[in-house]
């Protein structure tokens, strides 16, 4: 907080202030600098104008003879149709200065253009002969001037005689009495010496301005050193500071007048402030320690929940595929799809997870709501209460939005288990989406950052206990929660809040004791007709062919390898597994003739999977390595670990995707 906001309450500053600006010199001194900078204002602008407006009218004077000379001189080559002969006749009025296109018209088109050469980009025209003859029709008289910043267009008709004069007419210079159109002529000039001198006069004006302001502003400066400079000095110093570290104490003068009073009272005030500072600091410090420890405890039981919840499905389904397997029974496909899914949202977990503690931007990519929504049922059929009955209304529209899918996923977890905390005894839960329309009227009732147009609405609609108006007023703010200590942190809907808005976005809120709450999602309508489905999710173990050959597995993890090895195996390859590093190195030199293709876990003990790469290239350099981990690319990179160059995939890793890079492998 700047140090004038902090102190203005204070009326020792108000003092200061008034003393500095309240003077009737300093009024009197800035009356006179704006007279005489208004006054010198108008008399530069007006000798500009005046210097400018003259040049102005001299160039079109001077186009307008040009014009009128080529009009007359035109007349024979017009009437005759002959292009040769009027380009030779505008070719001598094209050399004139400033003069950059002509053309020449009969009644209806053009006969001949020319322009100079390298002002092709500047001759441009302005009209046209409709244009032309509406103004002719109005009773306006030749010749047509058209301007824009860059070049003045000049139109002129062309006329002949429709009777021949006998010899008195002739002797005596009578015109014609009758007088026939038979064309046109446009003369374009070249406005850059108008706009140049304008620069000029411009920067004379300026330099001769500022020169007036400097020599009155020396005046001026003169007469206030004497009689408020210490004041100013003082106010100097006190506008410097820029925040409380930077106030200190100002010099006092040895005098005994208002100027030293104000210098020791402002000493006062800055011992002040800083010990205020300095206690303000400590409670801020003391605040944010306690939130960061609250928002740690609800991040670790957030996530220890959520990998709760997958791993339930991941091991119920195990278990009921186990059970079938031993009663001799077919596996449902369904209890495979639940594993998977829950398998895959367990990464998405660890990306979330990942995304805070690095502080990683957001990934947003086009998604299907009915598909979230849909998945999202699926995953809370094994958590929510047998009591609560979940109901899905999604919209046939499919709107796609364009969003986190874990963000998502996590304010729709928040959403479903807010909704069955309010309802201890069981009830109705209903999830729908549809498609609506903001209007202008109602995005700037909603929020600020709302623009008008398609939204996708996601409902979550209870039967709960519902809420009062002053707990719909707060439901949204940080650490504000209407359970038992041990059972909600409050950051819950606070999160899913700044995510919404984040996807610009809001949410409403429908609520009232006894009648359960509505929470709506607001998510603005992507753009886009299809959405882009990972090749990896498209991938299917059934539609690869097997291969053949030998392959050195090396991971750390039992598991892992355990399952490598009956995976490649019903693929039809030979595995050869290594724990380490070293025994990498081993196994390798033992089998040098027959691995064709190593999939090597990047981080292992003894020996990493680059300084592996390196020490096989030089003993075998065509063979295959691709390299897996579970760590993200930040943590590699703190281990001198860089995977740029290097084929990698990151664990967890889909079957069917792992099995399809290594037949590309084999085969490259």
């Amino acid at each position: 907080m700047g140090l004038i906001s902090k102190i203005k309450d204070i009326d020792i500053m108000d003092l200061i202030l008034s003393k500095l600006h309240g003077g009737l010199f300093r009024k009197v001194s800035t009356v006179f600098v704006g007279i005489f900078i208004i006054f010198s204002l108008i008399i530069f602008a007006f000798f500009s104008f005046q210097q400018l407006r003259y040049l102005k009218n001299s160039l079109i004077n001077e186009g307008n003879s040009l014009v009128s000379a080529l009009a007359i001189n035109s007349k024979l080559g017009v009437l005759a149709g002959n292009e040769l002969m009027l380009k030779k006749e505008a070719t001598g009025f094209l050399y004139q200065p400033n003069v950059i296109g002509i053309s020449i018209f009969d009644r209806d088109a053009a006969l001949m253009s020319i322009k100079k050469k390298g002002k092709e980009h500047i001759a441009m025209r302005l009209a046209s002969i409709s244009d032309i003859k509406g103004r002719m029709k109005k009773g306006e008289s030749p010749p047509f001037i058209y301007e824009d910043k860059r070049c003045i267009d000049i139109w002129a008709p062309v006329y002949v005689s429709v009777e021949f004069k006998d010899e008195e007419e002739m002797m005596l210079g009578i015109a014609p009495k009758k007088k026939r159109l038979v064309g046109w002529v446009e003369l374009i000039l070249d406005k850059s010496d108008i706009l140049r001198k304008e620069r000029l006069y411009t920067l004379y004006s300026l330099s001769l301005f500022i020169l007036c302001i400097a020599w009155a502003y020396y005046l001026m400066r003169r007469a206030s050193l004497k009689i408020v400079g210490p004041l100013d000095r003082m106010y100097k110093l006190v506008r410097g500071f820029s925040s409380v570290e930077e106030m200190h104490e100002i010099p006092v003068e040895k005098r005994h007048d208002e100027a030293g009073r104000l210098a020791s009272a402002f000493n006062e005030l800055v011992r002040r402030v800083k010990k205020r500072e300095e206690e303000k600091e400590r409670l801020e410090r003391q605040l944010l320690n306690a939130q960061k420890l609250e928002a740690i405890g609800s991040l670790s039981s957030g996530i220890a929940h959520d990998f709760n919840n997958v791993l339930s499905s991941i091991m119920g389904g195990a278990d009921m595929i186990k059970y079938h397997l031993q009663r001799g029974e077919e596996i449902s496909l369904n209890t495979a799809e639940i594993i998977l899914m829950s398998c895959v949202k367990a990464r998405e977990m660890i990306g979330r997870l990942m995304t805070y503690t690095k502080g990683q931007e957001v990934e947003k990519r086009p998604l299907k709501l009915n598909d979230q929504v849909i998945m999202i049922k699926k995953l809370v059929a094994g958590i929510i209460s047998d009591d609560i009955e979940v109901k899905l209304d999604i919209t046939p529209d499919d709107p796609i939005v364009f969003a986190n899918p874990t963000q998502i996923y996590q304010v729709l977890m928040n959403m479903v288990t807010n909704a069955q905390d309010a309802m201890p005894l069981g009830g109705s839960l209903k999830i729908g989406t549809k498609v609506v329309e903001i209007s202008e009227t109602e995005a700037s009732k909603k929020a600020s950052w709302i623009n008008p147009g398609k939204y996708a609405l996601i409902s979550i609609e209870d039967t709960g206990i519902g809420m009062d108006e002053e707990t719909k007023k707060r439901i949204f703010d940080p650490f504000f929660t209407t359970k038992e200590m041990d059972k909600g942190t409050g950051l819950g809907l606070h999160n899913s809040y700044s995510i919404i808005k984040e996807h610009d976005g809001f949410i409403d809120v429908i609520s009232s004791p006894g009648k359960g709450t509505t929470f709506q999602i607001y998510l603005p309508i992507a753009d886009v007709k299809e959405v882009v489905v990972d090749q990896e999710e498209e991938e299917s173990l059934k539609d690869l062919p097997h291969g053949y050959g030998t392959i050195l597995v090396a991971d750390d993890d039992m598991f892992v390898r355990g399952f490598l090895k009956d995976l490649l195996t019903d693929f039809g390859y030979d595995v050869i597994l290594a724990t380490n590093g070293m025994d990498v190195m081993k196994k390798f030199k033992e089998n040098i003739d027959k691995v064709d293709l190593l999939l090597l876990d990047i981080v292992m003990p003894y020996k990493h999977g680059r300084a592996i790469q390196d020490e096989i290239r030089h003993i075998k350099p065509e063979v295959k390595i691709i390299f897996m981990s579970g760590y993200p690319d930040y943590v590699l990179e703190e281990k001198g670990i860089f995977i740029s160059d290097i084929e990698y995939l990151h664990k967890p890793i889909r079957s069917a995707f792992l099995i399809k890079k290594i037949q590309q492998a084999m085969n490259s």
